[in-house]
């Protein structure tokens, strides 16, 4: 049973089934692909390191098919390098039916709208790496329009971004001093003057917003944000906003703030509209095209697994006997005041997540997948991305 059927979910259910497991995948929206799709996220990141001189794929596996099939479809874009990073911008409607089908080859059982309730364990027999009798997952309850119902499964596969299914599995939860990183709302552009507004860089953006907050022009929340082209003609990604409630980040826990940040998204949307017209070359005629479904949550709950992946790791390039994945994408971490505090790697070196990090601590058949897996607040900020995600979702399917 996969819980979660973002870019995560989708490969851990995937490569679960090409083993040959019966495996039913829990969604609670109405498409797969989570923040990539209903999120208007846009850009997949994570796929390469910068060795000094080019770009080299380092993740293949399923994330490499799913940008392989966007490639194909004419649905994917030339990739945006921005602080020794490479995003590469994809059509949405194409990457919703790329993992539909995705999940329809592979004899994945999709439920639409099931929202993970309540998760039963059990005494499993077992003792863990720490002598302690383990626990084991027998029953995840899910709710939906026709009420509850049970599943008993042989494993759980938690992908729900936001640790739900673990949560109630009863599992350790990572709890660091300060807030979790700023929520974002994302938000597409269309009749954009491409030929004028890709001359502005992401670095004269920042100062160009620097001024217009200076000059009390304009109260924007963020002002290091990025745009991205679209591969649809005069369409833009705008990574701009920034959820900030009194004072501090909105706590993605809290049902008030929440829905106070869904309202406030959209709101910010519009003031950063207002903001490139005016104050920007080739925006001058441009209209929100696209709102997201919900807003961008970066971080939320971590789960403690069997081992916790630090920022220090990551920086130096870490690498592990059970490493599942390799990432050089560096800390990328939003908190405090407009700007992001952004990490570094060396040239051509990278770094692991281990198996260790998608096992939950003290059960034997619970795993963890995408933003929720077992790491400190800075090496989640790094190993969150979309690439990362999708590995470690095919690493815990295939396991």
């Amino acid at each position: 049973l996969v819980a979660g059927g973002g870019l995560a979910g989708v490969c851990a259910a995937v490569a679960a089934a090409e083993t040959g497991a019966s495996v039913i995948l829990l969604e609670s929206g109405g498409c797969l692909g989570g923040i990539a799709t209903a999120g208007l996220l846009s850009t997949l990141g994570g796929y390469y390191l910068y060795d000094g001189e080019n770009y080299v794929q380092i993740v293949k596996g399923l994330a490499d098919r799913i940008l392989t099939r966007l490639y194909r479809e004419g649905s994917a874009g030339e990739a945006v390098i921005y602080k020794k990073t490479a995003n590469v911008p994809y059509d949405v409607p194409m990457l919703e039916r790329i993992l539909d089908q995705l999940v329809l080859a592979a004899g994945v059982k999709v439920l639409f709208h099931q929202r993970v309730s309540a998760v039963l364990t059990e005494e499993s027999g077992e003792s863990g790496p720490d002598g302690k009798t383990e626990k084991q997952v027998s029953r995840v309850v899910a709710s939906g329009k026709q009420g509850d119902f049970a599943l008993r499964c042989r494993t759980l596969i938690d992908c729900t971004g936001d640790g739900d299914a673990a949560f109630y599995a009863g599992a350790e939860i990572l709890k660091e001093p300060g807030y979790c990183q700023y929520p974002s709302a994302l938000f597409h552009l269309s009749d954009v003057n491409m030929e004028q507004a890709t001359r502005i860089s992401r670095e004269s953006l920042t100062e160009i917003s620097r001024r217009a907050v200076e000059r009390g022009l304009y109260d924007l929340p963020r002002i290091d944000g990025g745009i991205v082209p679209l591969p649809r003609a005069g369409e833009a990604r705008c990574n701009l906003t920034r959820l900030r409630y009194e004072g501090r980040p909105a706590n993605p826990f809290d049902r008030e703030e929440m829905s106070w940040g869904e309202i406030e998204g959209r709101r910010q949307a519009y003031l950063y509209l207002d903001f490139l017209r005016n104050q920007v070359p080739g925006y001058e005629t441009a209209k929100v095209a696209r709102l997201p479904e919900y807003v961008g949550v970066r971080e939320s709950r971590r789960i403690k697994g069997r081992y916790v992946l630090s920022e220090e790791e990551v920086n130096r390039g870490a690498k592990f006997a059970d490493g599942i994945l390799c990432c050089a994408w560096p800390v990328e971490l939003h908190a405090g005041g407009s700007q992001t505090r952004w990490g570094e790697l060396a040239d051509g070196d990278y770094y692991q997540v281990p198996l260790g990090c998608l096992l939950a601590k003290g059960f034997t058949n619970l795993y963890l997948a995408g933003r929720c897996i077992s790491a400190t607040r800075g090496a989640q900020a790094a190993a969150r991305i979309c690439a990362s995600s999708m590995a470690a979702g095919q690493a815990a399917g295939t396991a």
